[in-house]
This record gives C-alpha cells, sequence and structure tokens, in this order.
C-alpha cells in the first residue's frame, strides 16, 4: 500500500489521517469559514473557503480578507490573485488565529496580518500583512512575508512597546547542501515605512548569542563529521549581523581551520552567497587566508 499525504499528515489512506486530525472532510461541496478581529476603529474579517476541513486547520481554495473602518478611514479588500505567489489554493488556514490585528511600526494604526502554511513536507510558512503606509495613509498595502521552512514570531525583543518579526533567513535551506545539513541564521524585520525592513543588527546582545549558536552547532557538526559548510556559513552570516570586528574575527578562525584548498573554495562559495544577500562586512578570501 502507498502513502499519501492527506491534509496535514501522512498515512496510508484519508480516512485514517481523518482520524488522526480528529476531524474529516466537512463537506463534498465548498463552505466556508470566517474569522473577525476588531482594534479600535478597524474590523478585519478573513473569509477561507474550503473543501477539506480537519480538527484546527482548513485547506482552503481560495481567501478574501476584508478590512472596514468605523472611524471614515478607507477599507481594503484582498482575494484571489491578491495573495500571488503563495496563495490561496492549496493553503492550510488555522480555524483560529490566522487572522489578526498587531500594530507592527507602533503608529497607533494596526496592521492585519494573515498566517498560511502552504503544505509542503516543512514548508513554507507565510504571513500576508495589509498595512497604511505614511506615504499613502489612505490605503491599504499588501505585504508578503515568506518565512519559508520556520515560522516567524511577532514579539517584543527588546521591550521598547515595538513588535518585531523574529525568523529565520530561509536562504540558507540547501545552498551549502541537503537540508538536513542546513543552518538558517535568525533574522528580524521590523515594519518601517510601509515596508518589512532587516534590522538584525540592531539586536546587538541577540544577535551575538545566535552567533554563538551558530558557532556551537558548527562545532557539534565536525565531531559528528558532517558536512560542515552550512553551519559555518550561518555562523559567519550570523557574526555579520554582530558587526564588523565580528564578523573579521569569525572569517579568521573559519580560515585558521579550512586552510586547504578544499577549505578555501568552500569559504569562497560562502562569502559568494553572503555578498549576494547583502550580508555586510564579509571578508575577502584569498588563498593565504580571509582578511
Amino acid at each position: 500500500m502507498q502513502w499519501r499525504r492527506c491534509g496535514l499528515t501522512w498515512t496510508r489512506g484519508c480516512a485514517a489521517a481523518v482520524a488522526i486530525l480528529g476531524g474529516g472532510v466537512a463537506s463534498a461541496q465548498a463552505a466556508t469559514w470566517t474569522q473577525t478581529a476588531v482594534a479600535g476603529p478597524v474590523t478585519a474579517t478573513l473569509t477561507t473557503t474550503y473543501t477539506n476541513s480537519y480538527d484546527t486547520v482548513l485547506d482552503a481554495e481560495d481567501m478574501t480578507l476584508t478590512i472596514t473602518r468605523s472611524d471614515g478611514g478607507a477599507g481594503a479588500t484582498y482575494s484571489g490573485a491578491s495573495f500571488a505567489p503563495w496563495g490561496p489554493m492549496g493553503d492550510f488556514v488555522a480555524k483560529t488565529g490566522a487572522l489578526q490585528l498587531v500594530d507592527l511600526d507602533r503608529n497607533g494604526d494596526p496592521e492585519a496580518v494573515v498566517d498560511v502554511f502552504t503544505g509542503g513536507a516543512h514548508c513554507c510558512f507565510v504571513s500576508f500583512i495589509a498595512t497604511r503606509p505614511p506615504t499613502a495613509p489612505g490605503a491599504y498595502t499588501l505585504l508578503t512575508g515568506y518565512w519559508g521552512n520556520w515560522p516567524a514570531r511577532r514579539v517584543d525583543l527588546n521591550h521598547d512597546g515595538m513588535v518585531e518579526i523574529a525568523g529565520f533567513d530561509d536562504r540558507f535551506a540547501y545552498a551549502f547542501g541537503a537540508y538536513v545539513d542546513s543552518v538558517m541564521p535568525s533574522r528580524v524585520w521590523n515594519l518601517r515605512a510601509g515596508r518589512l525592513q532587516v534590522t538584525t543588527g540592531s539586536y546587538r546582545a541577540r544577535a551575538i548569542a545566535w552567533m554563538r549558536r551558530d558557532w556551537r552547532t558548527y562545532l557539534l557538526a565536525r565531531r559528528l563529521h558532517r558536512p560542515v559548510a552550512g553551519p559555518l556559513a550561518a555562523y559567519l552570516a550570523s557574526a555579520s549581523s554582530v558587526g564588523r570586528d565580528a564578523s573579521r574575527g569569525a572569517w579568521k578562525r573559519a580560515a585558521r581551520l579550512h586552510p586547504d584548498a578544499d577549505g578555501v573554495r568552500m569559504l569562497r562559495n560562502i562569502r559568494s552567497h553572503l555578498v549576494k544577500w547583502d550580508y555586510r562586512f564579509v571578508a575577502v578570501v584569498t588563498d593565504n587566508g580571509s582578511r
């Protein structure tokens, strides 16, 4: 008997999957599920069209996000192609909590955030963020946060009242080897001027802790005789987020540990990716080491 994916699990038959998920197919015909969030004058409604319904999730066929305001401000409606290329066909939407109103830029006007999972083996997590940018406060703009293999958290990292988005740089998945040997460095985004901006380096204490964590992961990979390019790349990227001195020291350390021709090729490959991905303070790799 072949194994197949039914909903969020792999099983030998869909009936078993339904039992595991604690639910079943809600209807052979499409139905709708509505979630609403309210914050001050803003009301957001997410309507999900689905065929399959499981315990806590819906297998979405379509989504419509509607925002209205009681203060006379312009609302917005997004549906269908608005969510391309990551939604909504085939996305999984939680029955509760998929829609939230969060003031991401601390301007007193909350953003409407919709979180979905695209339904792969372990990928991908995506957030759609409807915000009113300062350049056009009367109109909403829909942003897409593509987090990849791991969901991003909305959390106040430095307890100043500003909500950050903390996740990982998913570009490192598969970039330096198999997924099992990939390490994704931590990454922080803030909503500023109507755009998601990378601000990892603004949280220095956290960045240092993440750099040290990635170094320990590299050492563990060496002890286990696993490929080290993935964890080493994450360590060097995290060092870049800490600052110039940390990055210079990290590259010199990497060059000392990998002085042979294979090591130089590996470091040059890492450097090429970090430069392409706009990481700062990336060393030049020569046959005699990094500088």
